[in-house]
């Protein structure tokens, strides 16, 4: 199997894995949420619901119906911040952390595991 193919077929078989297991709804904004917000988790760095919104290329509007969707659905929780009551951190529940390690871990296994 020539390297582009094989790619493109674990690209698709990734592109499975999403949509039966994450809260994308077929969205890339969503999609781009949870990538966002999970980098930011992996590096420890505290993310401002502010910082989010402006982080992507998508509508104000369109980000939001997607955030507040994972907030209602318990993939996502807000934490004030201790001196300024105003400013809210992101705070990834514990379904959202397992979902994407077990995300990581699929496509790692789908990339690897498939001839290139």
């Amino acid at each position: 199997m020539n390297n582009t193919l094989g790619t493109i077929e674990s690209m698709f078989a990734l592109r499975a894995w999403c949509r039966d297991n994450l809260p994308t709804d077929n969205s890339l904004i969503a999609y781009d949420l949870i990538l966002l917000i999970a980098i930011a988790g992996e590096k420890k760095q505290q993310l401002t619901i502010k910082q989010l919104f402006s982080s992507l290329p998508h509508s104000y509007t369109a980000v939001r119906q997607h955030y507040n969707r994972f907030i209602r659905e318990g993939w996502l929780a807000h934490q004030s911040d201790e001196k300024d009551g105003r400013i809210k951190y992101i705070q990834p529940t514990d379904k959202f952390r397992q979902t994407v390690k077990n995300y990581s871990n699929a496509a790692n296994h789908i990339f690897l595991n498939k001839p290139q």
